[in-house]
Protein backbone atom coordinates (compact mmCIF):
# COMPACT_ATOMS: atom_id res chain seq x y z
CA UNK A 1 0.00 0.00 0.00
CA UNK A 2 1.26 3.30 -0.51
CA UNK A 3 0.22 6.48 1.43
CA UNK A 4 0.50 9.83 1.31
CA UNK A 5 2.32 12.67 3.50
CA UNK A 6 0.35 13.54 6.44
CA UNK A 7 -1.79 10.26 6.25
CA UNK A 8 -3.25 9.08 9.70
CA UNK A 9 -1.78 5.23 10.45
CA UNK A 10 -1.88 2.62 13.02
CA UNK A 11 0.49 -0.03 13.00
CA UNK A 12 2.67 -2.30 15.61
CA UNK A 13 6.32 -1.16 16.16
CA UNK A 14 8.37 -4.45 17.19
CA UNK A 15 5.52 -5.35 19.87
CA UNK A 16 4.37 -1.70 20.95
CA UNK A 17 1.24 -0.73 19.37
CA UNK A 18 0.77 2.71 17.68
CA UNK A 19 -2.56 3.98 17.75
CA UNK A 20 -1.87 7.83 17.15
CA UNK A 21 0.38 8.28 14.06
CA UNK A 22 1.37 9.73 10.81
CA UNK A 23 3.13 8.96 7.99
CA UNK A 24 5.73 11.64 6.87
CA UNK A 25 7.62 11.36 3.58
CA UNK A 26 11.30 13.09 3.34
CA UNK A 27 12.06 14.98 0.27
CA UNK A 28 14.22 12.54 -0.94
CA UNK A 29 11.13 10.43 -0.62
CA UNK A 30 12.12 8.03 2.77
CA UNK A 31 8.89 7.68 4.62
CA UNK A 32 8.57 7.64 8.28
CA UNK A 33 5.96 6.89 10.59
CA UNK A 34 5.89 9.62 12.95
CA UNK A 35 4.16 8.92 16.67
CA UNK A 36 4.98 9.71 20.80
CA UNK A 37 6.13 6.27 21.67
CA UNK A 38 8.98 4.62 19.55
CA UNK A 39 12.41 6.53 18.92
CA UNK A 40 14.25 5.68 15.42
CA UNK A 41 16.02 7.41 12.65
CA UNK A 42 14.56 10.84 12.44
CA UNK A 43 12.49 12.16 10.08
CA UNK A 44 13.24 16.06 8.57
CA UNK A 45 9.00 16.82 9.74
CA UNK A 46 7.95 14.88 12.50
CA UNK A 47 4.40 16.36 11.95
CA UNK A 48 4.42 17.43 15.27
CA UNK A 49 5.20 14.07 17.54
CA UNK A 50 8.44 13.54 19.35
CA UNK A 51 9.63 10.73 17.55
CA UNK A 52 9.94 9.05 13.87
CA UNK A 53 10.11 5.54 12.89
CA UNK A 54 12.06 5.15 9.51
CA UNK A 55 10.32 3.04 7.11
CA UNK A 56 11.68 1.64 3.28
CA UNK A 57 10.19 3.13 0.01
CA UNK A 58 7.48 0.46 -0.17
CA UNK A 59 6.64 1.65 3.37
CA UNK A 60 8.09 -2.03 4.71
CA UNK A 61 10.43 -2.59 7.39
CA UNK A 62 11.34 -5.73 9.55
CA UNK A 63 10.22 -4.00 12.74
CA UNK A 64 6.75 -2.74 11.62
CA UNK A 65 3.67 -5.06 11.36
CA UNK A 66 0.01 -4.32 10.39
CA UNK A 67 0.21 -0.51 9.03
CA UNK A 68 -3.07 0.55 8.26
CA UNK A 69 -4.41 3.97 6.90
CA UNK A 70 -6.94 5.32 9.45
CA UNK A 71 -9.94 6.44 7.33
CA UNK A 72 -12.99 6.82 9.59
CA UNK A 73 -12.46 9.44 12.59
CA UNK A 74 -14.90 8.82 15.81
CA UNK A 75 -15.05 10.54 18.92
CA UNK A 76 -13.37 7.60 20.50
CA UNK A 77 -10.35 8.07 17.85
CA UNK A 78 -10.40 11.94 18.05
CA UNK A 79 -6.78 13.17 17.96
CA UNK A 80 -4.12 16.20 17.61
CA UNK A 81 -4.91 18.46 14.39
CA UNK A 82 -8.15 17.13 13.69
CA UNK A 83 -10.46 18.89 12.77
CA UNK A 84 -14.20 19.89 13.97
CA UNK A 85 -16.76 21.05 12.21
CA UNK A 86 -19.47 23.53 13.62
CA UNK A 87 -23.26 23.62 12.65
CA UNK A 88 -22.70 27.03 11.11
CA UNK A 89 -20.17 25.74 9.14
CA UNK A 90 -16.75 26.81 10.48
CA UNK A 91 -14.24 24.72 11.67
CA UNK A 92 -11.45 24.53 14.71
CA UNK A 93 -8.63 22.47 14.99
CA UNK A 94 -8.00 19.92 17.87
CA UNK A 95 -5.15 21.61 19.75
CA UNK A 96 -4.91 18.78 22.51
CA UNK A 97 -7.19 16.39 24.41
CA UNK A 98 -6.87 15.66 28.38
CA UNK A 99 -8.94 12.79 28.81
CA UNK A 100 -12.15 13.40 27.41
CA UNK A 101 -11.71 17.64 27.49
CA UNK A 102 -10.87 18.75 23.48
CA UNK A 103 -9.07 21.79 23.93
CA UNK A 104 -10.02 23.69 20.33
CA UNK A 105 -8.66 26.43 17.99
CA UNK A 106 -11.64 28.81 19.35
CA UNK A 107 -12.51 28.09 22.67
CA UNK A 108 -10.68 29.46 25.56
CA UNK A 109 -10.92 26.41 27.42
CA UNK A 110 -11.36 22.82 26.80
CA UNK A 111 -14.98 21.37 26.21
CA UNK A 112 -15.61 17.43 26.68
CA UNK A 113 -16.10 15.36 23.71
CA UNK A 114 -20.42 15.29 25.20
CA UNK A 115 -20.27 18.80 25.03
CA UNK A 116 -18.94 19.57 21.85
CA UNK A 117 -21.46 16.28 20.26
CA UNK A 118 -24.19 17.93 22.36
CA UNK A 119 -23.28 21.50 20.74
CA UNK A 120 -23.43 19.88 17.14
CA UNK A 121 -19.51 19.61 16.10
CA UNK A 122 -19.33 16.83 13.69
CA UNK A 123 -15.52 15.27 12.59
CA UNK A 124 -14.24 16.18 9.47
CA UNK A 125 -13.03 13.04 7.91
CA UNK A 126 -10.45 14.45 5.98
CA UNK A 127 -7.08 15.63 7.53
CA UNK A 128 -5.37 16.35 4.38
CA UNK A 129 -5.89 20.13 4.36
CA UNK A 130 -4.91 22.05 7.30
CA UNK A 131 -7.18 24.87 8.59
CA UNK A 132 -5.51 28.45 9.04
CA UNK A 133 -7.02 31.46 9.60
CA UNK A 134 -5.80 34.64 9.27
CA UNK A 135 -6.49 37.31 11.95
CA UNK A 136 -5.61 40.40 12.30
CA UNK A 137 -4.08 42.01 15.67
CA UNK A 138 -7.43 43.29 16.63
CA UNK A 139 -9.19 39.82 15.97
CA UNK A 140 -7.10 38.35 17.83
CA UNK A 141 -6.38 40.26 21.01
CA UNK A 142 -10.61 40.60 21.35
CA UNK A 143 -10.34 36.35 20.82
CA UNK A 144 -8.05 36.21 23.69
CA UNK A 145 -9.30 38.80 26.21
CA UNK A 146 -6.40 40.34 26.20
CA UNK A 147 -3.39 42.58 24.96
CA UNK A 148 -0.81 40.77 22.51
CA UNK A 149 2.31 42.25 21.71
CA UNK A 150 4.58 41.35 18.88
CA UNK A 151 8.39 40.54 20.26
CA UNK A 152 10.82 41.59 18.24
Amino acid sequence: MTFKHGDRVTCMINDTEILDARISIDQDRTPFICQNLMHGVTANDKLGYYYSWMLGKNFTSIHVTNLKLVETKTWDNLAWKDILVGEDGHKRMVLGILNNLVFTSIHRGGLTKKELKDSGYTIENSTEEEVVEELTMEQLCKELGRTVKIKK
